[in-house]
């Protein structure tokens, strides 16, 4: 289980970061954006932010059974 929270903490903050700084460059670029590229940005943002919940509950999941 330690191992499985490891890599999804991992993907987590890696999905995070690729859309913060996307999102970043989106906003300050200054140039049109098609809407194709604000969707898959959707998608990444989705992602990560299911990943993280799914992190952080199996993180729970572990500690509460470790108590």
């Amino acid at each position: 289980m330690k191992g499985l929270i490891i890599i999804l903490a991992v993907v987590s903050a890696l999905l995070l970061l690729s859309t913060v700084i996307c999102g970043a460059w989106i906003q300050f670029s200054g140039k049109p954006v098609e809407k194709s590229s604000l969707d898959f940005h959707l998608w990444i943002a989705l992602a990560s932010a299911g990943a993280t919940l799914l992190t952080l509950g199996l993180a729970v999941v572990s500690l509460l059974r470790a108590a």
